[in-house]
């Protein structure tokens, strides 16, 4: 059963959500309320769009991974100081993604633009090297949305 809200019809049904969350164990815990007011938000965003509400859930796992959700711009650098020596370099470091940073001579870099795998290795096990002929450093240009590209080793 399908219930209407408004001028359209809401992309899940509430009363399965609700009896599903009280079987998983959340019945009387703030999850529960917090999935459900989630879910009427999304719902309402994107009126009754199933698809759209799948969507919008997936946000939760990129800012849980620490993943950005648009576009990075000059106005997301900071100065960052570094001694080297007698020298200080000065590199302009990304404040929403570490990896990126601004060099002296003005080019932007992502040390994590490529994630190095063996063929048997699990999907979530990336390596990341900067030697030997292979680097997961590149030169990126602004506005950047970091994208990182798995090679096999």
């Amino acid at each position: 059963m399908l219930y209407k809200r408004k001028d359209f019809v809401m992309a899940y049904d509430r009363q399965f959500a609700e009896r599903e969350l009280d079987r998983a164990g959340f019945g009387d815990k703030e999850f529960k309320s917090a999935v459900l007011h989630f879910l009427d938000a999304a719902d309402e965003l994107v009126k009754g769009d199933a698809e759209s509400v799948k969507k919008l859930s997936r946000v939760i796992d990129s800012l849980v991974d620490r993943q950005v959700l648009t576009e990075i711009t000059e106005d997301d650098f900071e100065d960052e100081y570094h001694s080297q020596g007698e020298n200080t370099v000065v590199i302009r470091r990304c404040t929403r993604y570490p990896y990126l940073y601004q060099t002296e001579d003005g080019r932007y870099w992502d040390d994590r633009a490529v994630a190095f795998q063996r063929e048997d290795s699990l999907e979530s096990d990336r390596m990341y090297i900067y030697q030997s002929g292979n680097s997961s450093k590149r030169e990126v240009e602004l506005p950047y949305f970091p994208q990182e590209r798995i090679e096999r080793l």
